[in-house]
């Protein structure tokens, strides 16, 4: 453990060495024959594997069924792994997200007092505006749509009829809609 109490990330490296994981990475985490539990470090490393086979473009059909048979476990067992990769993605996903908008808004911070030195204080609106969007502290726009009193569906009927006519759209069937 480090000093910050953190679990350590444990990296999985491949056993042909070309940094790319694969089948012979997944079979070096099968455990040791007659295991029934596995421990932390382990699950740690399958579960990251998991992580760079999805990254890797691999359907979790098959991480599923290739893993499962790889490693001697339950397809259910090996969803588990998929579920907390994907949960590990999500974390990352949302901590590059804040850690971009909080960039960006030092970046502004920076512009701003550049801006008030040059006396440019249009820029200084501008910046204000864009943080104020970037923040979400605007309401929400509405959006109107006319439909001339009718519903949506009379108006969807009238636009594609219109569309038949000048030949934009290919004529659909009741057939083809139901």
């Amino acid at each position: 453990m480090s000093d910050n109490g953190d679990k350590p990330k444990v990296e999985v490296l491949p056993p042909d060495g070309d940094g790319v994981p694969g089948p012979d990475d997944v079979r070096a985490l099968a455990g040791p024959p007659g295991t029934v539990k596995s421990d932390a470090a382990l699950i740690d490393q399958r579960v990251n594997l998991i992580f760079d086979l999805i990254c890797r473009g691999w359907r979790t059909a098959r991480i599923v069924r290739y893993v499962a048979a790889s490693w001697g476990i339950t397809e259910r067992q090996v969803e588990n792994y998929v579920a907390r990769a994907r949960e590990q993605m999500q974390a990352l996903h949302e901590q590059t997200q804040a850690d971009g908008l909080a960039r960006m808004l030092a970046r502004h911070d920076d512009l701003r007092d550049r801006a008030y030195t040059a006396g440019d204080h249009w820029l200084i609106l501008a910046l204000d505006k864009e943080d104020a969007k970037l923040l979400g502290m605007y309401p929400r726009q509405a959006v109107e749509v006319d439909l001339n009193g009718r519903s949506i569906d009379a108006a969807i009927e009238i636009e594609l009829a219109k569309l038949a006519a000048t030949g934009e759209a290919g004529a659909v069937t009741d057939a083809e809609v139901s």
